[in-house]
């Protein structure tokens, strides 16, 4: 119990570290967390970003499913790494 106690200080204060120098938030700021269930596993990870990255995340992920789409209508289905 101690441990884990103590490896959450180092969050808690790169958090503090991270916010505006006013310490208020910007409401496109907060932080938003999202359950990822893996395959394979039983157990729900939790995945914590700002809404601002959550729109960035969401937007690359949008346009590779677009891209595999096209690519997989198109015939040509050539992975890239």
């Amino acid at each position: 119990m101690l441990l884990s106690a103590a490896n959450a200080v180092p969050a808690i204060a790169q958090q503090a570290a991270t916010t505006p120098a006013g310490g208020a938030v910007k409401p496109t700021d907060k932080k938003v967390c999202r359950s990822e269930e893996s395959t394979g596993s039983v157990f729900v990870k939790r995945i914590c970003h700002t809404s601002t990255e959550w729109s960035t995340i969401d937007a690359r992920n949008s346009g590779e499913s677009a891209r595999f789409r096209d690519q997989q209508r198109n015939g040509s289905a050539t992975l890239i790494k």
